[in-house]
């Protein structure tokens, strides 16, 4: 939805397929609790949202929202920018000619004809029905040299991580959800606060522990 909207304001002509009733993807299908880390680090158009959410809630910016709040926003942005939106819209073929992508045939028998497409859906049809080449998982580090990108392992670690700081419990409240043994627990914003920067600590390490190829006991 960003990059359609961004392609507008460039002064081009944007029409945007979805599949949904709404547009927005997780952020307005109730994913309004950021996991966002550094705020400082975030900015342009990702910035711009969380501020016009803000205006919503009558602050200078939110990061925990509610779906409508996001879908208001997210219809401001279309109708300011001219994008044409046409909803419930699946991809049934793609017309390709001399190894270029021309043209795409919707399932409702929608054709829509242009230089340029963008695929950024989550499963990526478009992409292999055009004959794209692509990589299912990730590259190991030695594709590209990347010796410090995000590791995969076959155990999901953002689950072990959660179990590790709930395991930890004292009158059925997580450790890092109380200031101390002999105080009482945190309101809840800052239990989740500290929950989250546990976490994030943790896997920091983890990832340059991996990088390293070091044994973690």
């Amino acid at each position: 939805m960003i990059a359609s909207v961004t392609a507008a304001s460039q002064g081009k002509s944007v029409v945007l397929l979805h599949p949904g009733l709404f547009i927005g993807g997780m952020t307005s299908s109730g994913l309004g609790l950021t996991d966002f880390g550094n705020t400082h680090v975030i900015g342009g158009r990702s910035r711009q949202f969380y501020r016009d959410v803000g205006k919503h809630y009558r602050r200078d910016e939110e990061w925990l929202f509610e779906p409508h709040g996001a879908s208001k926003v997210f219809d401001q942005y279309l109708q300011l920018s001219g994008v044409q939106l046409e909803l419930r819209q699946f991809v049934g073929r793609a017309v390709v000619e001399h190894r270029r992508l021309r043209e795409i045939v919707m399932l409702s028998g929608l054709r829509v004809r242009a230089k340029c497409f963008i695929d950024a859906t989550y499963e990526g049809d478009l992409m292999a029905l055009s004959g794209v080449t692509y990589t299912v998982g990730r590259e190991p580090n030695s594709a590209y040299g990347e010796t410090i990108m995000a590791c995969r392992c076959a155990t999901n670690i953002s689950s072990v991580l959660t179990s590790i700081l709930m395991s930890n419990r004292e009158n059925r409240h997580p450790a890092c959800f109380r200031s101390s043994t002999n105080q009482t627990p945190r309101p809840k914003a800052q239990a989740i606060t500290a929950f989250r920067v546990e976490k994030q600590m943790l896997c920091y390490w983890l990832d340059r522990r991996l990088a390293r190829n070091d044994k973690i006991s």
